[in-house]
């Protein structure tokens, strides 16, 4: 696994786990675990739009690919 690819799983795990704790948090009405929750959703979505990016022209990719195997739309190369 590319390291590219393993930061984009990880910021996706981060991003389910931030919206699940956000749940239990409303369920449990804690406005302490809401407020991080959403901090780290936050964070997380400013990373993904910062760091998203082709590794060979530098431009913003989508967030989720279509298939496993993955092409720039912009310079069509590879990203594994």
């Amino acid at each position: 696994m590319s390291k590219f690819t393993l930061f984009r799983t990880v910021c996706r795990i981060a991003g389910i786990l931030s919206c699940v704790a956000a749940l239990i948090g409303l369920n449990l009405h804690s406005a302490v675990l809401v407020l991080i929750s959403v901090a780290v959703l936050a964070a997380d979505l400013i990373l993904i739009a910062w760091k998203n990016r082709c590794p060979f022209c530098k431009r913003a990719l989508r967030i989720a690919p279509i298939q496993h195997e993955e092409y720039c739309p912009y310079c069509g190369s590879r990203i594994n």
